[in-house]
């Protein structure tokens, strides 16, 4: 089952249209949206060509893709557990 929310209507037209098109190949099974390759942001293979994620492993993720900068937010929150009191030591 695939639930989207409305696009706002300051999406433009060809954008939506494209958006339209990648649901309906979700729906329709030849689109898999977390198929592999999938590496961390630390390079670290996480899901291997030809691959696709359970819905399962979707729950658990616990990293960051390619391209996403900085720490997973667990590690961030550790880190800010032993930081000094500085409300912002957690967004550095």
């Amino acid at each position: 089952m695939v639930v989207l929310a409305p696009l706002n209507k300051s999406v433009p037209v060809d954008v939506a249209r494209l958006f339209e098109e990648k649901k309906r190949a979700i729906i329709d099974g030849n689109l898999v949206p977390f198929a592999g390759p999938i590496k961390d942001n630390g390079g670290a293979t996480k899901l291997g060509s030809g691959s696709a994620l359970t819905h399962e492993q979707l729950m658990a993720i616990n990293w960051y893709v390619d391209g996403v900068d900085g720490p997973y937010l667990n590690d961030r929150a550790r880190a800010a557990a032993g930081a000094a009191a500085d409300s912002t030591a957690a967004f550095e």
